[in-house]
Formats: C-alpha cells, sequence, structure tokens
C-alpha cells in the first residue's frame, strides 16, 4: 500500500499559507473549502484549472497560466500553489506581478523577454483594458522599448523587464486592476 496524502492542508501549513498570501485563516479555510468541492482529490489538472479557475487570472492563456502556478512542475496544481498564484496576480505589488508576468511570458525560458513575447503580454493588457485598437498592443510595446532606449530586436533581463512596464502608466493601471481582489 501506497502513502495517503489528505487533500486538506493542515492546520499547520494554512498557518504557513497565511504567512505567505496575507489572507486571514477563515478566508483560507473558505478557499480551501470551495477548492475541495471542485477537487476533491486536491490536486488540479490543466483541464479542471480551465475550467475552474483561469477566469481569475487576467494575464495570460490558461495553459501558460497553469505552468507558471505549477511551481513544482508536476503537472498539477494543489490548493498551495493556487493560492500563491492568485495572490500575486490580486494583492502582491506590483514588482511581484511584474515579475511573475515575466516567468509566464518568457516562453521559450532563456531568462529574456524578446519583442514578440512582450507582444503577447500587450495584447491580454488591451483586452484587459477595453482597448480594442488593433495596433495598440505594438504601440504599447514600441513605448516600452522606446522608453528603455531599446531596439526592436533587442531583449529585456527579468529586471529590465520589471522596471520597463514600471514607468509605463497603461501597464500601471492594467497590473492594479485587480488589487484586493481576494479577502484578507
Amino acid at each position: 500500500m501506497g502513502i495517503v496524502h489528505s487533500a486538506r492542508l493542515p492546520r499547520h501549513q494554512l498557518g504557513e499559507l497565511h504567512l505567505v498570501t496575507k489572507l486571514s485563516m477563515e478566508s483560507l479555510r473558505n478557499w480551501q473549502r470551495n477548492f475541495l468541492r471542485v477537487c476533491p482529490t486536491g490536486r488540479l489538472s490543466l483541464g479542471e484549472f480551465q475550467a475552474n479557475y483561469a477566469s481569475r487570472f487576467p494575464f495570460g492563456n490558461s495553459e501558460q497560466v497553469f505552468n507558471a502556478v505549477d511551481t513544482d512542475r508536476d503537472g498539477k496544481i494543489d490548493f498551495k500553489e493556487l493560492m500563491i498564484g492568485l495572490c500575486v496576480t490580486h494583492n502582491w505589488p506590483l514588482d511581484e506581478k511584474l515579475k511573475w508576468s515575466f516567468d509566464i511570458y518568457d516562453l521559450n525560458c532563456n531568462g529574456f523577454i524578446e519583442y514578440s513575447e512582450l507582444l503577447e503580454l500587450a495584447k491580454v493588457i488591451c483586452q484587459v483594458l477595453g482597448k480594442n485598437d488593433r495596433n495598440q498592443p505594438a504601440i504599447l510595446v514600441n513605448s516600452i522599448y522606446a522608453s528603455m532606449g531599446k531596439g526592436r530586436n533587442s531583449r529585456f533581463t527579468r529586471d529590465e523587464f520589471v522596471e520597463g512596464c514600471k514607468r509605463d502608466e497603461t501597464i500601471r493601471r492594467a497590473f492594479g486592476l485587480n488589487d484586493g481582489l481576494l479577502k484578507y
């Protein structure tokens, strides 16, 4: 017989999650109860994530977000991974949101964001802000590149990406839309 793992987190692990997410213990228990209702095994597959939680993550396609939230890379998302991912996108400071976005949009995982990758992020940001002009994402990316003094063939490190995005009012506004949506 193998080891049986409980889907429900023990009190001390909920306490650790409370410290990381800054969510109240009551809120965490409510989230966990709802999570276990959706996923009794306590481990979401990509399909279950897409059906139940992907809409809570405004930046990125659901598979990219799933991979970013699945921090142990086991092909499943547990409750702790989900809550940390939700808190990054909703309650954490702008720098942390941008670092997390970098990890999602570094599509080839080479440690850099290139023009085409940043353009994908800009498309999502424009959708979130309701900017339907087809040229707006390219204008936004070109503005970031210009503010960083970089040409279109350049690429950004994670730190450069964070600094460049923080300089742009449109990006700051987009990343602030979800602030505080998770209850403490």
